[in-house]
């Protein structure tokens, strides 16, 4: 089971790259060209991170995508919901099931805290961090 899909990793790339030439603005092109990411499918995502307020598009010559918010105030929370949506580790914890043992249920009360959990971790990850760690990396 994937916990983060390809179309997350992908989305991490893209914005990632973006934090590090932020401000500038970024064509999908070279997005597509420089994160291994194929053109069609980087257009689809860039379509969700639009609509989730993370990236702004500007449309033109010089047109291109560009980081709506500074990149530490981006969590890795936020790129996963934007992507996959509400992180949950069961469908009970988004409150979409009527069980009768909710109340009551052991697994849910334990699947609870793995989700705070994950949760807290990837709030504990911005682009800023991600951005330095690929810049450390490529020294």
């Amino acid at each position: 089971m994937e916990v983060i899909k390809r179309d997350t990793d992908y989305a991490f790339r893209a914005l990632v790259y973006l934090a590090l030439r932020h401000p500038q603005v970024v064509s999908a092109r070279e997005l597509a060209d420089r994160q291994g990411i194929p053109m069609a499918f980087l257009q689809k995502l860039l379509q969700k991170l639009t609509r989730a307020g993370l990236v702004r598009s500007r449309r033109g010559a010089q047109g291109g995508f560009t980081l709506v918010k500074e990149p530490g105030e981006v969590t890795a929370e936020d790129v996963v919901e934007a992507v996959q949506g509400q992180i949950a580790m069961n469908r009970c914890l988004l409150g979409e099931t009527d069980c009768e043992n909710a109340g009551s249920c052991p697994v849910k009360r334990r699947l609870e805290g793995i989700q705070r959990d994950v949760k807290k971790a990837l709030q504990g990850v911005t682009l800023q961090e991600l951005a330095s760690d690929t810049r450390k990396a490529l020294r």
